[in-house]
């Protein structure tokens, strides 16, 4: 009875869902509208996707918006498998069959809406069943319009309902184990709480031990310091008294050695005056007689200056009169050859004139004779 009425109300939830348009639709189409969801919103639409198949070949895959709505127009005439799928989800499949009598082809349905909840996937529930459509719409001659097929529905009813008790006691189990995991996880964090918690407090216990056991270290420490201190000023002491003993010694004996160094440089300084002076003395006396020697040499350079200049003057005035007698007798020469050839010349053109006037007075004598 249970089990009668049950299915009685999910059959009126399907049928409630597909509720008729306001507007109609174009001839030869069926508009189909739609709504995907989640049981206990465990899913999202958008990694959601829902494929479109006509006569068992994939055809598209529908847009799907924020809410999960979808809306298509589906082709007359045709077998269509809308199959909803979301990764870690038990898919689903509606199968629409857009077959109508010829009479009905350019009459206007009503537009068609349905909603699909998709299950979370659990493993060990056997979901086979979902392999096959949850729901067949199709066109009923009685109505003249497309209807659920209640009885497609009836067949695969019951095996859905196990399928679908299963996933809810597969997610009762998964809500249970995370509870579980939940509480195993709190328990831990709280041993692992105190566990920090008691290794804090005997951290701080090792802390306190060794902050007694340094500041007794510190204490010896100082006492050790403090005697040490006191020998080094004591060594301190003792080394400043020898220094300044060492110093006043060093002192007389630096002033000694400045008498030593101050009478050292008179007496240097001395040696050396009279050094200056005797060099001075030597050096005006080698100036003088150098003086002597260059005057001398300088009259004797002078006296042999004017006799080079003498005799070249000499020279030169005896060359010049044998190159002007040169010029004038080569002059002579060239005077003698020049009327020697003009006489040759005035010669050899008579001997011409006169051989010219011979060969014209033959001609005539020869001319005369011929002409007689």
């Amino acid at each position: 009875m249970k089990k009668s009425q049950k299915y009685k109300r999910l059959v009126l939830i399907l049928i409630v869902f597909i509720i008729s348009a306001i507007n109609t639709y174009s001839q030869n189409y069926l508009e189909v509208k739609g709504r995907l969801t989640f049981k206990e919103n465990e899913g999202s639409s958008q990694n959601a996707e829902i494929k479109l198949y006509e006569s068992g070949n994939y055809v598209q895959s529908l847009d799907i918006d924020r809410s999960g709505k979808f809306k298509i127009d589906l082709e007359i005439n045709k077998d269509y498998i809308f199959e909803f799928a979301s990764e870690g989800h038990v898919t689903k499949k509606i199968n629409i069959i857009t077959q109508v009598p010829d009479r009905f082809e350019n009459k206007s349905f009503t537009p068609i809406y349905f909603a699909v909840e998709l299950f979370h996937q659990y493993d060990g529930v056997n979901t086979m069943v979902f392999t096959q459509p949850v729901g067949l719409i199709k066109f009923y001659n009685q109505i003249g319009d497309f209807d659920y097929d209640v009885d497609y529905s009836s067949e695969i009813r019951n095996k859905i309902e196990k399928a679908e008790r299963e996933l809810e006691e597969a997610h009762d189990q998964f809500i249970e184990d995370q509870r579980q995991e939940a509480l195993a996880e709190r328990q831990a964090e709280i041993a692992a709480q105190k566990a920090a918690e008691e290794a804090e407090r005997l951290r701080k216990l090792e802390e306190q031990k060794a902050a007694a056991e340094a500041r007794k270290k510190e204490e010896e420490q100082r006492k050790i310091q403090e005697t040490a201190e006191k020998e080094r000023i004591r060594k301190q002491q003792e080394e400043e008294a020898e220094k300044r003993r060492q110093e006043e010694e060093a002192k007389k004996q630096a002033e000694l050695l400045e008498k030593q160094r101050i009478a050292e440089e008179q007496r240097k300084a001395a040696e050396e005056k009279a050094r200056i002076a005797a060099e001075e003395e030597a050096r005006k006396k080698a100036a003088l007689e150098a003086q002597l020697k260059a005057e001398e040499e300088a009259r004797k350079k002078a006296a042999e200056e004017a006799a080079r200049i003498e005799a070249e003057r000499k020279a030169n005035l005896i060359a010049q009169q044998q190159e002007q007698a040169n010029n004038r007798r080569q002059e002579e020469l060239v005077k003698q050859e020049a009327e020697k050839i003009e006489k040759e010349r005035i010669a050899e053109q008579l001997r011409i004139e006169a051989e010219e006037r011979a060969k014209k007075e033959a001609e005539e004598l020869a001319r005369k004779k011929a002409a007689e």
